[in-house]
């Protein structure tokens, strides 16, 4: 364990500060003695039915070897998740390999006299490390009263005003703008939320503040950047102080009752460090996917989304859930089902209050893999491959560049087919929510982020901030009916949503917002920029700022600059890029080199900006 758990500090520490290493090493210790545990079970009945049915004595060595072979494939599992995290491919080796010879050298160790005093020593070390290891288990067992003890009165201390608005924020995973019909879209993904928009203002111009799901998840709820609010990879969350000020926390000081429901496990309210600011945070997950990183476990063991980055482990869980798949395949991921977040928000809805509401809905699908069911699985395109949870996710990142073209055009199909049918549950949520809150009700439907299929990348994350990704709708629907079926051109991100809803209920947005309102008597309608977008996984949450992507957006334009030294791999040359929105928004002509006084400009602003905000920061 002390090798596997080295080998994932380097990456634990970009987002936990460093005591928080300690619980993290506790939650593993307790799998790992829980996987002891079995392995000595498993030996001692080896060993009892070898001595049932032989007398010749040789029943320890049976125990022996079959000890020394589940000692031999962990350190093989062991040794290789430690040599993958020290190159940039991973090692070819097959683990089975590694296994035979660990548990050949083990057993050679058993049965030699020399060696045997030799592994006693090393005993009397594993035992302080046993013992190192349970207080580091039980400074993690007494994690588990923190999110029960922060959390805040039901009951607002302020006078409340019925009169205010409810708010429903639906908010979709990986859901591009150009793949609805609302925006442009050739192919009919989105019938349900084209007739939403004709309620509703339909912003044109929404931007993520970046390209994947923790991040961007919280400049929504904060009103902060990612540089600014730190939860900079999947597993960070906002900074303390942040949280304290979001969205959830000014609408429930306000006495709004709040809940959340969602079946993205990196989005969950719990895990972001917000459920305290929530009446309801209900945690939603499928018992296939129970073991993983989601609200429940955020509860119940608060380190133990971090202690899947062990690669032991994943590899244990992964395995058992490979088996599992083997005696009943699933057809689709379990979470990319969006009734299951929208019936147990529909049944919310359904309880009488005698205040007004902020609900908050995130929808995992059309999340990969790409595999909805029927009717419509298939109704894009007919062939029958890309059909199923194992072959309907893309590969990721740059790797998207050594896939065939057919491939890709059947992927962007399943995707598409993947819209149709969140869509579908969309339009029934939405109906069934105007029934529950009546007229007096904001609904908002908007993304984290969107999905690329173009430009020889794949999937979301990472450098690349392509409008593919960070393009994404916003449509907000007033209260009975104000300004509906209009498009607002104003260009926009996701940190402006939070004062947007603030001042369309008669609240003050925080001074520390970013974000400026867009609708209302005081929205910033001249808009006049700039608006951001960026990518910072690579540098640590409470560190400088020193490796990322990030992007400008003033008038047409479109700045995007890279910093520090990228360590991703089939890495292609990362120049600076200016692109014309109005005239290429494709985003396939590159104007740095042919436009330098605007991309000087503009990159003079972002380096300005980002000089100003990528200072080690204290939680």
């Amino acid at each position: 364990m002390p090798a596997s758990f080295a080998s994932q500090v380097k990456s634990a520490a970009m987002y936990l500060r460093p005591w928080e290493l300690i619980p993290l090493y506790g939650t593993e210790w307790l799998f790992f003695l829980a996987l002891g545990l079995s392995a000595v079970t498993v030996t001692v009945l080896f060993q009892r039915i070898a001595r049932a049915l032989s007398r010749t004595g040789y029943e320890d060595n049976v125990a022996r070897v079959i000890f020394a072979g589940i000692v031999g494939y962990l350190l093989a599992a062991d040794l290789r998740g430690w040599l993958d995290s020290l190159v940039e491919r991973p090692i070819a080796v097959p683990i089975p390999h590694f296994a035979l010879l660990a548990a050949l050298l083990t057993a050679s160790c058993a049965f030699s006299p020399k060696t045997h005093a030799f592994l006693l020593r090393l005993a009397s070390i594993g035992r302080g490390l046993a013992l190192v290891g349970g207080l580091a288990a039980f400074a993690a067992l007494c994690f588990l009263v923190r999110p029960q003890s922060s959390q805040v009165p039901a009951t607002p201390a302020v006078a409340v005003d019925a009169r205010r608005p409810n708010i429903v924020v639906l908010s979709i995973d990986t859901l591009g703008a150009t793949h609805l019909n609302v925006y442009g879209s050739a192919r009919n993904t989105s019938p349900q939320l084209e007739a939403f928009a004709k309620t509703a203002v339909t912003f044109e111009r929404f931007y993520a503040s970046s390209n994947f799901t923790t991040s961007a998840v919280s400049s929504l709820l904060t009103s902060r950047r990612p540089w600014d609010h730190r939860a900079l990879q999947l597993l960070g969350r906002p900074l303390t102080p942040i949280a304290a000020q979001s969205l959830p926390a000014l609408l429930h000081d306000a006495g709004y009752v709040t809940a959340y429901f969602g079946s993205n496990p990196y989005a969950g309210a719990t895990r972001l460090g917000l459920a305290r600011y929530f009446d309801t945070a209900g945690p939603i997950y499928n018992a296939s996917v129970a073991w993983s990183c989601n609200d429940l476990w955020a509860v119940r063991l608060p380190y133990w989304c971090p202690a899947l980055g062990n690669w032991i482990i994943r590899k244990v869980f992964s395995t058992a859930h490979d088996m599992q798949q083997s005696v009943a395949p699933a057809t689709r991921d379990p979470r990319s089902n969006p009734n299951i977040a929208v019936i147990a928000a529909e049944r919310w809805l359904a309880v009488p209050q005698s205040r007004p509401r902020f609900l908050w809905v995130h929808l995992f699908g059309p999340h990969d893999p790409y595999a909805p069911p029927p009717p419509w699985i298939g109704y894009f395109d007919e062939t029958l491959t890309a059909r199923t949870p194992e072959d309907s996710s893309p590969a990721y990142g740059f790797f998207a560049g050594l896939e065939s073209a057919a491939r890709t055009s059947v992927l962007e199909s399943r995707y598409d087919e993947s819209v149709r049918y969140v869509d579908s549950a969309v339009g029934k949520f939405i109906q069934s929510t105007r029934i529950s809150l009546g007229p007096n009700t904001i609904i908002v439907v908007t993304a984290d982020h969107g999905e690329s299929f173009h430009h020889d990348f794949g999937g979301h994350g990472g450098p690349e901030l392509y409008e593919d990704v960070t393009r994404v709708p916003l449509l907000v629907s007033l209260p009975y009916g104000a300004e509906a079926n209009s498009r607002s051109t104003v260009l926009s991100e996701q940190v402006d949503l939070a004062p947007t809803l603030a001042r369309l209920v008669g609240l003050m947005p925080p001074p520390t917002w970013s974000g400026r309102p867009l609708l209302g008597d005081s929205a910033s309608l001249q808009h006049s920029g700039p608006v951001y977008s960026m990518n910072f996984e690579e540098s640590p949450a409470f560190g400088r700022l020193t490796t990322g992507s990030m992007a400008i957006y003033r008038d047409q334009w479109k700045f995007v600059r890279f910093v520090g030294a990228l360590h991703v791999l089939q890495l292609p040359p990362m120049d600076p890029q200016l692109f014309d929105l109005t005239a290429d928004p494709g985003e396939q002509r590159n104007l740095a080199l042919e436009q330098p006084q605007v991309a000087a400009r503009l990159s003079a602003e972002l380096l300005a900006e980002f000089g100003r905000r990528s200072q080690a920061v204290l939680d």
